[in-house]
């Protein structure tokens, strides 16, 4: 996109972190912004905050257990009722799991795979063939340095985000393929500060 104002982004994980940065960025270059985030009190904190410097009607708030792919499927759906459109959709919910590999639990295991990988696989699904029949749109997806490095003490994290880092390439190949006009990005950042290491 050459052009952001009036344009629609959402961004899962928006109420802190790289989420509500993205927010802020988006809101300020004149998009309408969806925030969704699992946490209902931070979630509208952030919009109320969004809201009260860019404006109420540019501003949806959608609380959202990205493990779930209904409610994903609703966070679409919310987006299209609202605003008619998404342009960029922002896979960014994240949580990390620690521990050394055969010590961490199996619902951990399970928390962080949902939340880290099938999450994004769940926002591609509900708004690229949206995107597709729109003629217009770019998927945006959080995964991390880790997931082009490996190390200790984190292998749950580091599977989830190279997962991610493949689901993304993997993608990019699929609209390529097909000729959809649609882009995607994979963000590999290093540390930021967050609010990540809480999220257990």
């Amino acid at each position: 996109m050459d052009h952001f104002r009036g344009k629609v982004a959402v961004v899962t994980g928006a109420a802190s972190g790289i989420g509500r940065a993205l927010v802020d960025r988006f809101a300020g270059e004149g998009m309408r912004v969806v925030l969704a985030d699992a946490e209902r009190g931070a979630l509208d904190a952030a919009a109320e905050q969004v809201a009260a410097e860019h404006g109420d009607d540019r501003v949806l708030a959608v609380p959202t257990d990205v493990r779930d792919e209904r409610a994903i499927d609703a966070l679409a759906a919310a987006t299209f009722d609202r605003f008619g459109t998404a342009h960029v959709v922002c896979n960014n919910a994240g949580v990390g799991v620690g521990g050394l590999a055969w010590t961490v639990p199996a619902d951990r295991w399970r928390w962080i795979v949902e939340v880290n990988l099938l999450a994004v696989a769940h926002g591609i699904r509900a708004f690229v063939p949206r995107m597709i029949e729109q003629g217009e749109g770019h998927v945006v997806n959080t995964a991390s340095a880790a997931g082009i490095n490996t190390g200790p003490v984190m292998s749950p994290y580091y599977a989830t985000k190279h997962g991610v880092v493949a689901l993304s390439e993997s993608l990019h190949f699929d609209l390529q393929m097909t000729g959809a006009p649609v882009g995607v990005s994979v963000l590999c950042p290093e540390w930021v500060r967050t609010n990540i290491a809480d999220s257990e």
